[in-house]
């Protein structure tokens, strides 16, 4: 069976350029490019299939900042009652497509359908290779979560003989379909899938305190280890911690922790660092960083979050949320000793603590 081609016009060209110049990064303004390009003729090519057909792109992620590292997919597309992703290659180079988790189990992004295309520039050509279920993909994923060959960089690998050839049975669904028929994940209520990822998720439970008095008598809590034992990545800090004018910390100590198969049990550290200040106040940076040089960068959306009096109605709270670029996230603050604080690294449901006293 052939699959369907539909024709790229000049226009898809234009509109493309426009939208993958926001975009920060060589490669990834290509793949937005190409991204933007088989949105435009997918929606126009299934107009002309079926001319009524009720399709929304409005909302799709392509047009949402907060979306721009979603480069290879475009999500948020409405057909009918239902909402597709739309997963763009340049070339099929071989048997297994690769699929973001992020738009499978986030609330904010999946869909009931995920529709494989690909943009061959040179011909002006795009092909729509098929299509598959979201619940098809969890199956999918569950029966291979333990075989690491078929997950890597916070995706999965789907073979391409899952995907539905006939685009018939893509525009039957979309007038008969039921969106119930197929689950998504929701704001409100975790899914069975998200619940066994949270449970797997290391030190989710919050432990007693530490006690950082201590760590000046170089007395540590279990797990709390120097940076050099638990990074393979060391990771040099900004210029102004390594100043002549601010002395450098003394006390530097870190503590592995992951999410569990939500991130593929992937390992970050904790990081902790303390120099002595004015009027006996000690000053704090906590950071985040990835534990090897084969993940040098955080996932995009990770946060830190640091509660000072968190067990008071003077709380006070701030926060750092990781980009696509950033290889660490860090806050600091000064207090005295007694005082307590909560920290939290945060990725999607998933939530690892540690509370301080100082």
């Amino acid at each position: 069976m052939e699959p369907p081609i539909i024709p790229l016009q000049s226009k898809y060209f234009d509109q493309a350029r426009e939208i993958s110049q926001k975009v920060i990064g060589e490669e990834n303004q290509w793949k937005t490019y190409l991204s933007a390009i088989a949105l435009f003729a997918f929606v126009e090519g299934l107009q002309e299939i079926v001319p009524d057909i009720k399709i929304d792109i409005d909302n799709a992620s392509i047009f949402q900042p907060q979306h721009k590292s979603l480069t290879d997919t475009v999500c948020n597309i409405q057909l009918s009652n239902l909402k597709l992703c739309l997963i763009t290659i340049d070339n099929l180079s071989d048997d297994w497509i690769t699929v973001p988790e992020s738009i499978i189990n986030s609330p904010k992004l999946a869909g009931h359908l995920y529709v494989l295309l690909q943009i061959m520039e040179a011909e002006g050509q795009l092909i729509i290779h098929g299509f598959m279920h979201r619940d098809d993909i969890l199956k999918y994923q569950e029966s291979v979560n333990t075989t690491s060959t078929n997950r890597h960089n916070n995706s999965v690998k789907v073979p391409f003989s899952r995907f539905d050839p006939e685009i018939n049975n893509l525009l039957i669904y979309s007038r008969l379909l039921e969106p119930d028929a197929i689950t998504l994940p929701t704001e409100n209520v975790v899914t069975p899938v998200v619940i066994a990822k949270i449970h797997k998720a290391s030190h989710a439970i919050t432990q007693s305190l530490v006690n950082l008095g201590q760590w000046w008598n170089d007395v540590f809590e279990e797990g709390w280890e120097s940076l050099g034992e638990i990074l393979t990545l060391q990771i040099p800090d900004p210029v102004y911690l390594r100043s002549n004018h601010s002395p450098e910390y003394p006390i530097q100590k870190g503590k592995l922790f992951d999410f569990g198969s939500l991130l593929n049990n992937k390992k970050f550290a904790l990081v902790v660092k303390m120099k002595p200040e004015e009027n006996e106040e000690k000053g704090v940076i906590v950071q985040i960083r990835p534990k090897t040089e084969n993940e040098y960068y955080l996932p995009q959306d990770l946060k830190l979050k640091i509660t000072l009096n968190h067990n008071t109605n003077q709380a006070e709270s701030e926060e750092a949320i990781a980009t696509e670029s950033d290889c660490f996230i860090q806050l600091g603050f000064c207090e005295s000793p007694g005082k307590k604080f909560k920290v939290e690294a945060i990725y999607q449901d998933a939530v690892f603590t540690e509370e301080f006293v100082l």
